[in-house]
């Protein structure tokens, strides 16, 4: 047990560090977490209850698959030249968010 919690506190603090950095380099008031570290309900709980961002989403394929799926989409956005514009009739994810 205290193996694991010593664990989960370093885990805490290098996601708060991680998600205080990108908000200060981005000033982005969103965040989306992808990656096997995103199904951390505690480190998420944590960034959350920090406030450094107005929404927390996470990626429903939170695994390691989650990183390339945002590595993607990343490129994508950017060979696009920009954000991409919902296409019309289709719905926003409406599930929930953290914070």
């Amino acid at each position: 047990m205290d193996l694991a919690a010593s664990i989960q506190a370093v885990t805490d603090e290098i996601v708060i560090r991680l998600a205080r950095s990108i908000r200060t380099e981005t000033g982005a008031r969103h965040l989306c977490l992808a990656g096997g570290v995103a199904l951390n309900c505690v480190a998420n709980g944590k960034v959350a209850a920090a406030k450094l961002f107005d929404r927390i989403w996470i990626q429903p394929a939170a695994g390691e698959a989650g990183g390339a799926l945002g590595a993607a989409l990343a490129a994508y956005h950017l060979q696009c030249g920009g954000a991409r514009a919902p296409r019309k009739g289709r719905r926003r994810y409406a599930g929930g968010t953290a914070g």
